[in-house]
This record gives C-alpha cells, structure tokens and sequence, in this order.
C-alpha cells in the first residue's frame, strides 16, 4: 500500500501528483473526529500521531473493553473473539462493528481517500465525492 509503506517523498519522486490512494488508515490531523486523538498525541509525543495511530489506539481499547466486559481473571482468545464479534465500539477513527458469524467488519467507514498533492497526502473524507473520468 502506498500510504502505509513508502510515505510522501517516495509518492512524490514516482511522480505521484493527482494520484488517488486509498487506505484503511485515517490521517488523524485531518479527520474531524480524530482531531481530539491527535493532539492528545502531539501533546505527549512531541509530533504528530503516524498513520494507523488512530486505529491502534481503538484496537487496543476495543480488545480491552470486551476483555473486562467477560469478567474473568483469565482471558482465552476463544471468548475475546466471540466477545469482539458481539460488540459494536466507537473508537476515535470510525465505529468499529463485526458479523458475529464470520468477523467481517460492519462498521462505519472504514476506507479513507487521499489525493497526492505538492508531494503530500490530502485526506478526501471517506465518501469523497469523486468525478467521473
């Protein structure tokens, strides 16, 4: 994935410029929703949260949640994965919600828009509103 893997400068020297990219990861500087998240972390860390931050941040207090929610002095996968598929839990970069049969992901969102621009990722939103070509 572009994003995730080669950054701005590598998207700017491919010549990237207009490119569309899209990710499951939300530029917290640039979300709404996830603004409160990233200075929180610029606060604490010194710089901006990194892609995927936002979504690591739910996924460990998702998992943490269902974990206390089975009130066991042991935790077993077995029980946090059915528990994980039977809850639905607002995190900072989308609602997080699965099929309790199978674990797909139901939940809010879930696909970020980036357009390439001066060398650097724009967010679009998760439902751009694209032109066709």
């Amino acid at each position: 994935m572009l994003v995730a893997t080669t950054g701005p400068a590598v998207a700017a020297a491919l010549g990237a410029e207009g490119w569309l990219v899209v990710s499951t990861a939300v530029d917290p500087a640039a979300a709404p929703a996830a603004r409160a998240f990233d200075a929180a972390y610029r606060a604490r860390h010194g710089g901006p949260a990194p892609l995927h931050a936002a979504e690591a941040y739910d996924a460990v207090h998702l998992l943490a949640r269902c974990a206390q929610d089975l009130g066991c002095a042991r935790v077993e996968r077995g029980d946090l994965l059915a528990s994980v598929r039977g809850t639905t839990y607002q995190g900072v970069s989308k609602k997080y919600a699965f099929e309790a049969a199978n674990g797909t992901f139901t939940g809010d969102g879930g696909l970020y828009f980036y357009t390439v621009s001066a060398g650097r990722f724009r967010l679009l939103g998760d439902r751009p509103a694209l032109r066709p070509a």
